[in-house]
Order: structure tokens, then sequence, then C-alpha cells
């Protein structure tokens, strides 16, 4: 077996949290070929995030049926206040493990919420109301392309001074 660059040496004694890891020096096209990361953090984000996914689709079916379909933004509100909040606590204790300051992170994972609603909503009337999809139906599919927004947003502006 050769070496794939200096600072490479092969292994076959990897923990969980070096499975498949290519580190930022292996990724100047000089070292090893781009590999999918896998670490503790990303698993752990796919479940809560997968969690969160669910919660917030249920929250948003089961208010939609109770209240009028025309009503759906405040609807979507009230289902993203409810997600936001356990989904808060849920990436900063077990995914991020943050000590930082509990009210900046909360700031900045609410500004984000914010933004993931009207952006959520925007693409809501436009496949609800123009394709005429059935709601809960629009709401499944936007809700996981969300879900990979937020990973991004939270790992570059949320907990931004957290080692990834």
């Amino acid at each position: 077996m050769g070496t794939y660059s200096r600072r490479y040496k092969p292994t076959f004694n990897l923990g969980f949290d070096q499975i498949m890891r290519v580190s930022n020096e292996h990724s100047d096209g000089k070292g090893l070929p781009f590999l999918i990361v896998i670490t503790k953090r990303r698993v752990s984000f796919i479940v809560i995030g997968f969690w969160n996914t669910i919660f917030t689709i249920f929250c948003f079916g089961l208010l939609t049926q109770l209240t009028s379909k025309q009503f759906y933004p405040i609807t979507l509100a009230v289902t993203y206040l409810l997600s936001s909040l356990q989904s808060h606590f849920l990436y900063r204790h077990i995914v991020w493990k943050s000590t930082n300051t509990y009210s900046i992170e909360f700031l900045r994972f609410g500004v984000m919420s914010v933004f993931l609603y009207f952006l959520n909503l925007a693409i809501l009337r436009i496949i609800h109301e123009i394709w005429e999809l059935n709601l809960i139906i629009s709401q499944i599919l936007i809700s996981f392309s969300i879900a990979g927004i937020s990973f991004v947003i939270q790992k570059k502006l949320v907990y931004r001074s957290l080692d990834y």
C-alpha cells in the first residue's frame, strides 16, 4: 500500500470519529479523494434532526386538522415555536455539547428559526397554492429540505465557536 500524501499513514485501527474521516489537509486535491466525513456529531445531528422533522410534521398536521386550513401560516408559526424550543435544547446538549453563553446561542438559534420559518412559508405557498399540492404533503417535502439548510446554518452561524 502506498502513501497518499506525506501526512497520511493508512491505518485499520480507527475509532468511530475517524471512520472515513478526511481532514482539511487532505482536501487539497493532492491527498485522499473526497470522502463523506462521518462523526458522532453528524450521526447525532441526523438522529435529532429526524426526530425534530417528525415532531414538526406531526405538530403541523395535528394543528392543521384542528384549525382551518386557511390559517396555515399561523399554524406553521406555532409549529415552529414548539419545534424550535425542543430542537434547540436537544441540539445544544446532545449534538453540539455547547457550554457557550446560552442567551447568545438561543438568540442565534431564534434568528435562524425565524429565517427558516419565512423560507418554509414562501415555499409552502408556492407548492400548496400555485401547484395545488396537499398542504400536509407539501410540508412533509419541505421539512426534510429545511433540515439540511438548518445543519449548515447551525454549523456556520449558531454554534460557530465550537470545533467541528
